[in-house]
């Protein structure tokens, strides 16, 4: 097994570890919206008019304040903190099973290389993935979100059953759900989704930041950004795809870069070597080396033009614009129809390019 495939298969077991991980939290979400259920309907159903009409219009403290209306508020944000709590705690937990690991695949990738050198303790890529912001965020404020955005939703539900009259099994199921559809068909399922996300985005990072803490120990001075070869990646990592970076440069773009990233920093200073897959339209195996751009120029046109808008297809065909130009300098999101407008306004005169191209 050579450095590529060895990076590729780690990152497909740690996809199945990350799905298990996310199935185990949101498991324990369910048993903590299950458990509020009762002590929801109790609280709603002591309210009255007034009191719902008041929370309905934000007025559920002070002078409108009701001993009713105050342990209701005081369920909503113990639910709220008891979420985001579930989320961190778990993904701590899941991120020291992770981090041995990682730490032992870099110990084989060097092995592979031929490359001595001292190792990182999984402590210490814990920290300091916890420490490296991940999309330019610590992670913490990521769960501290959750915590805000449960909170809203909750509120904002009963808001809508209020007005709309419903009753109290009406008002908590549109928040949680049934049971037949596992909460599926409850408010709060957009936040379960979220924690999948970020389960996976976050294991993406501590992944990188083992990497990186490895192989800064080794005296690496440069880095590779590699992007998975198929038509899922973003705008953004197909840019990225193959560029070089130094390891003292701060603003460089580490991997993840956005939610469900699967992109990997590739630590070393030789050239890539072995081979990579792809699953573009002709699909099989590739020089590890070759880029997202190089490989999509290989592609059909038919498939090609799938890939992008009208406008983004008329810039990139037109070789004026490389794949990278088609994100913002950041390289944190792809550029909107409207902004890549303003940005090649003479490149699309020149094109013929009309207002209506979309």
């Amino acid at each position: 097994m050579d450095y590529i495939d060895a990076v590729f298969q780690a990152a497909h077991e740690r996809e199945g570890y990350a799905k298990g991980s996310a199935t185990r939290i949101l498991n324990f979400l369910r048993e903590l919206e299950l458990d509020i259920d009762t002590k929801l309907r109790a609280r709603i159903a002591r309210l009255s008019e007034r009191d719902k009409n008041n929370f309905v219009q934000g007025r559920s403290r002070g002078q409108y304040s009701t001993e009713r209306l105050t342990q209701l508020l005081t369920e909503i944000q113990a639910l709220s903190v008891r979420w985001a709590k579930i989320t961190e705690d778990n993904i701590k937990l899941s991120a020291k099973e992770l981090a041995a690991a990682e730490v032992a695949l870099q110990a084989e990738v060097m092995a592979i290389q031929g490359v001595l050198g001292p190792t990182v303790s999984v402590q210490q890529v814990v920290s300091a993935a916890y420490a490296q912001p991940l999309m330019a965020r610590p992670l913490k404020e990521y769960f501290k979100d959750q915590e805000t955005a449960v909170k809203r939703t909750i509120t904002n539900a009963l808001r809508r059953s209020f007005v709309s009259g419903e009753t109290v099994d009406e008002a908590v199921k549109s928040i949680i759900g049934t049971n037949a559809l596992k909460g599926r068909d409850g408010d709060l399922r957009k936040h379960r989704q979220g924690v999948e996300m970020l389960v996976r985005t976050s294991f993406n990072h501590l992944s990188n930041v083992a990497t990186q803490e490895m192989f800064r120990n080794l005296g690496v001075r440069k880095w590779r950004y590699l992007s998975v070869l198929d038509n899922r990646t973003s705008t953004i990592c197909a840019g990225l795809s193959g560029t070089e970076w130094s390891v003292s440069n701060r603003r460089a773009p580490y991997p993840p870069r956005h939610q469900n990233c699967r992109s990997l920093a590739i630590w070393g200073d030789e050239p890539l070597e072995g081979t990579q897959a792809s699953n573009m339209a002709k699909p099989g195996q590739v020089p590890a080396n070759l880029t997202y751009e190089e490989l999509l120029k290989r592609q059909p046109v038919a498939w090609q033009r799938e890939q992008f808008t009208a406008l983004q297809w008329k810039l990139w065909r037109s070789g004026e614009v490389s794949l990278r130009g088609l994100s913002d300098t950041k390289g944190t999101r792809g550029l909107t129809d409207g902004e890549l407008r303003l940005r090649y306004a003479r490149t699309i005169r020149q094109l013929g390019e009309s207002r209506q191209a979309a």
